[in-house]
């Protein structure tokens, strides 16, 4: 009989064959099945690096991949993931890799306040760990307009206001909304605007070009208004013009 020396299985996980062959004879096909080694690294999957609105869930779930020094998937690793910064929660935190050596966290829901957000996910003894995942949370739809300047102010009929009314956008969670969309409109006492339609700046503020007061004297209304949320209402005064007596 004739023996191999050795047989070394190669570095991915899966089938392998070993022939022997003689003259004259048929050839004889040995097989064998690597599995995959103890697990040795910890890297990212999915999920990293996204951008949502502040204090909703994020829609990719963060996941991380466990693998033997040659990258081969190792399933029943637990990993471990933890909020880092931002606030925020976090659901099925821990969670055991699956067949394909991937564990993904339950939920993320990021925090409140606009901007970074953190999350750390640990498998004690693996090269990598911990990672640490980072998104970014921004201001969601608008859902206040605070008035800024402009309000309550008087003029003679049909001049300029001195101060052109202004308002604050922010989200439910009072985050500044920068470049949407603000409508001004004349409601009551006649008159005119001018740059009706701003958009709010980094600051979240919109200022409307101008007002003109309606030719009556008395009270004239104006209104800002974006998206779903309440529209904010501004008042003014027409005078009269005084006529001095020649």
């Amino acid at each position: 009989k004739a023996q191999v020396g050795s047989w070394t299985l190669g570095t991915t996980a899966g089938a392998n064959s070993l022939t022997a062959s003689a003259t004259g004879a048929t050839a004889v096909t040995f097989t064998a099945t690597g599995n995959a080694g103890a697990a040795a690294v910890l890297s990212k999957s999915a999920g990293d690096a996204q951008t949502a609105s502040a204090g909703l869930a994020l829609t990719a779930k963060p996941a991380v991949l466990v693998a033997d020094q040659y990258g081969n998937a190792v399933s029943g690793v637990s990993v471990t993931f933890a909020l880092a910064s931002g606030g925020g929660s976090v659901s099925g935190a821990t969670v055991a890799s699956g067949s394909n050596g991937v564990a993904a966290i339950g939920g993320w829901t990021l925090g409140n306040v606009a901007g970074s957000n953190t999350l750390t996910a640990t498998s004690t003894g693996l090269t990598g760990s911990p990672l640490t995942f980072t998104e970014t949370g921004v201001a969601g739809p608008v859902a206040a307009i605070t008035k800024v300047a402009g309000d309550n102010l008087s003029a003679v009929v049909s001049s300029i206001l001195g101060t052109a009314p202004s308002v604050s956008l922010a989200d439910q969670f009072g985050n500044l909304v920068a470049n949407q969309l603000v409508t001004f409109a004349v409601a009551s006492g006649g008159g005119s605007i001018a740059g009706a339609t701003p958009t709010s700046g980094a600051n979240g503020v919109a200022t409307l070009g101008s007002w003109t007061l309606g030719a009556t004297a008395g009270t004239n209304t104006l209104t800002a208004s974006s998206g779903t949320a309440p529209a904010a209402t501004f008042t003014a005064t027409g005078t009269a013009v005084v006529t001095l007596p020649s």
